[in-house]
């Protein structure tokens, strides 16, 4: 059983859906605040974030300049260790190529309303694709990112419930 901060995670036909709450890190450096370009309207992720979860530790670096978007995802505390993965694209759904834990991969990266999309798709080893979609809500005070993450799976019976 994992905890989400009182989010939880739901099983869907197709995949699963986990929401998470992410919180800013205040001691990271490079803070920015999170503001609306008048010209185009689209926030700034831009910041140091990390998940509040007791499973894994998740910590996610953006760096932001529409339409410029670089995610680093640093995680640790599962089965598979730490990890690193340095995503690199753009917010125009286009996908861009690169390597990635010395693999290869793929990232997405479009809005829908005031949402940033992310996708991305790496090879996990013998040939095995890992694929997981995020739709990152920025609060209003720019201090909390809420993530609803999708990762689609092959069948239905290969996914898991987790509150």
């Amino acid at each position: 059983m994992v905890g989400w901060s009182g989010l939880g995670l739901f099983r869907f036909p197709h995949g699963t859906k986990i929401v998470k709450d992410w919180q800013k890190n205040p001691r990271a450096a490079g803070k920015s605040a999170a503001v609306a370009t008048q010209a185009t309207y689209k926030l700034n992720f831009s910041g140091t974030w990390k998940l509040r979860s007791t499973a894994t530790e998740e910590l996610f670096t953006i760096k932001h300049r529409e339409p410029n978007l670089r995610v680093i995802m640093r995680v640790s505390g599962d089965a598979l260790g730490l990890r690193t993965m340095d995503w690199v694209g753009r917010t125009d759904r286009q996908e861009y190529r690169q390597t990635v834990l010395g693999l290869p991969g793929t990232f997405i990266g479009w809005w829908e309303g005031s949402d940033l999309m992310i996708e991305n798709t790496r090879d996990s080893g013998g040939g095995r694709l890992m694929t997981s979609r995020r739709k990152m809500t920025l609060s209003a005070d720019g201090k909390t990112i809420t993530v609803i993450r999708t990762i689609p799976m092959l069948s239905p019976e290969r996914g898991w419930d987790e509150i």
